[in-house]
């Protein structure tokens, strides 16, 4: 009885690590991306002063990370799980099959006299559509580099609300 009862609550608990584990990821790889580009297309679309931030800095910009920055520190605030400090994990994982099948299926006929190397860093990185290859470097960008950044930001925030947690109850 003891021991089927310790048993339950291990698989459990796996169960529970898993669930936070998607609903984590999904939240910092899926949704913060999203939300991004329509803070970026935002502003996109307004008068040229502020357009200008929403341009400057690539995937440096706060614009592109802040969101999931924010999200990692609400949702590890508000659930206490610590798991959200790992996504980053996913996001590495996820842009380095990215760059793996990029360099897999290169071909130096398609990519404007681009090194396998040259063509990585623009297409994942630099994001100059007028270089090696063009349109595909865009989607690179979109597709694996933005998740992988907001995963680390989420990461982040989730590290801050884990820190400013424990500050908190050290203090009671």
């Amino acid at each position: 009885m003891i021991g089927e009862s310790l048993e339950r609550k291990g698989i459990v608990r796996i169960v529970a690590a898993i669930g936070s584990c998607l609903l984590n990821s999904s939240a910092a790889m899926i949704v913060c991306p999203i939300v991004a580009g329509i803070i970026a297309y935002v502003f996109a679309s307004l008068s040229s002063p502020l357009k200008a931030i929403g341009e400057v800095g690539g995937f440096a910009n706060p614009l592109v990370w802040g969101p999931a920055f924010v999200a990692g520190f609400l949702l590890s605030y508000a659930t206490r799980q610590r798991a959200a400090r790992w996504v980053w994990l996913w996001g590495f994982g996820w842009l380095a099959v990215g760059i793996g099948d990029s360099v897999r299926f290169y071909d130096p006929h398609y990519y404007q006299g681009c090194s396998n190397f040259q063509n990585v860093v623009n297409a994942f990185f630099i994001l100059n559509s007028r270089r090696c290859g063009g349109g595909s470097s865009t989607l690179n960008g979109l597709f694996f580099t933005l998740p992988a950044i907001s995963s680390v930001a989420y990461s982040m925030g989730a590290w801050a609300a884990i820190k400013y947690v424990d500050a908190g109850t050290e203090q009671i």
